[in-house]
Parts: structure tokens; C-alpha cells; sequence
């Protein structure tokens, strides 16, 4: 199946997946390297596939990467940081992770110790591979 055929599949699937899989790709833009391990494990391209620009003029391209995508860059950080930091400094050894953006937050409890049992289909498989687990 073509990359764009699997892109279809999971929108089909998941029909938030653009949005879950935005998630992922700015926490990687962002510097978080296990967001950009787990995009390539679970062969998600970066940047705006074709289809969704296509129709855009360049003063809506401009738009986007301008105005619109800041503003979502700094509401991605702080939601997934701040929910990070709240599960770290909790002191609990376990956490679920429900479905509301890919994230790569299972690599990371991995390595305080923390059990993450991560829910989302598309998430989980990729993140036991990783870190190895069941």
C-alpha cells in the first residue's frame, strides 16, 4: 500500500487522526526526540501532506505557518509538559494514557520507572516495541 494509501486507512480508521498525529509531529518539531523515534516507528511522515495543501494559496499557506501554527505549537507543549510533569512529580508508579494525541509519553515514564498503560491502538504497539514491553 502507498504511504498515501496507509494515511487514508488510518483517517478511515481514526477519524481524528491528522489531529493525534499533529500532536506527535510538534512535540517532535519541539525537540522531544522520543515524539520523532516513535513517528518514524510508526512510519508517520512530517510536514503538511499534499492533499491538505493542495487547494491552499500562498497567503493561506503563509496564514498557517504564521498565525495558526504558533498558536497550536504552544498549546500542544503545554498540554502534553504540564500533563508529564503533574504524572512525574505525583509520586504514582502507574498511569493511563487514554487516546487524545499520539504521544510518546510511554518512552518517557519508561525511564522514571513509571508503568504507562497507553490505550490507543496506534500508540501502543509502537511504544512496547521501543521500549520492550508487554
Amino acid at each position: 500500500m502507498s504511504d498515501r494509501g496507509t494515511e487514508k486507512l488510518r483517517e478511515e480508521v481514526n477519524p481524528v487522526f491528522n489531529t493525534a498525529k499533529a500532536c506527535l509531529q510538534v512535540m517532535a518539531e519541539l525537540g522531544d526526540t522520543d515524539a520523532g523515534v516513535l513517528m518514524e516507528k510508526m512510519d508517520i511522515q512530517s510536514g503538511m501532506s499534499a492533499p491538505a495543501g493542495e487547494g491552499m494559496t500562498p497567503e493561506m499557506r503563509e496564514f498557517v505557518f504564521q498565525k495558526l501554527r504558533p498558536g497550536f505549537n504552544i498549546m500542544i507543549e503545554a498540554r502534553f509538559s504540564a500533563a508529564n510533569r503533574l504524572i512525574l512529580e505525583s509520586g504514582f508508579s502507574r498511569t493511563v494514557d487514554l487516546p487524545c494525541g499520539y504521544t510518546s509519553r510511554g518512552i518517557r515514564f519508561s525511564r522514571e520507572n513509571i508503568r504507562c498503560f497507553g490505550m490507543d491502538l496506534m500508540v501502543a504497539p509502537a511504544v512496547r516495541e521501543l521500549i520492550g514491553g508487554e
